[in-house]
């Protein structure tokens, strides 16, 4: 038998819809007017929390698929920071503060996609430099992973908090670790072959 809890919504969703049923019932049945309002808070807070799952399910179904159809890449999810799309120089390339992305690497090179399509693709040799800065990709600054090229470009990611994509920033640490992986295989690109 297949294992469907992954299909199942969380126990705190079912705990949070059966109480706000039982007080809707309870207070039509005494008759109060919050009844009204009740009902519409209960249908607004179950739409967004049905509508939050699906869309984290497409966006986790999405990354699969990627990972699929591209092996040996390891992913990430990223936000675009505000000065991405200045710096990548992209006519026409829709790339607002805050757009989703992957980040995507090999021990060859490494890679920005906005879904399937390819942002940009470079070779580790062409990565100067990977440190953690402060970026934007919200109304808030968050730590974000910063590529130098060997031209001098500065592309600005600001990380998830899991890799497979998140609602939710990564902390310093979390972009620290990420940016130091990223680095090493940079380091390793510019190293002298014996």
């Amino acid at each position: 038998m297949k294992d469907l809890r992954h299909k199942l919504p969380p126990a705190g969703t079912v705990v949070g819809v059966a109480a706000m049923l039982v007080m809707l019932v309870h207070s039509w049945w005494r008759g109060d007017a919050l009844a009204v309002p009740l009902l519409v808070t209960a249908v607004l807070t179950v739409g967004m929390v049905v509508g939050f799952r699906e869309w984290g399910r497409r966006s986790t179904a999405a990354r699969s698929a990627l990972a699929t159809e591209r092996p040996g890449w390891t992913l990430h999810g990223v936000w675009a920071d505000v000065s991405l799309r200045e710096a990548l120089g992209i006519r026409g390339l829709e790339l607002r503060k805050g757009t989703r992305l992957t980040l995507a690497w090999t021990a060859q090179e490494v890679a920005i996609w906005r879904g399937s399509e390819t942002v940009i693709c470079l070779p580790w040799s062409q990565i100067a430099a990977v440190d953690v800065t402060m970026g934007s990709a919200s109304e808030r600054q968050n730590p974000a992973v910063r590529f130098t090229t060997a031209e001098g470009t500065r592309l600005l990611l600001v990380a998830m908090r899991r890799p497979e994509g998140s609602l939710f920033p990564a902390s310093r640490g979390g972009t620290e670790e990420l940016a130091t992986e990223l680095a090493t295989l940079a380091a390793a690109a510019w190293e002298p072959e014996r």
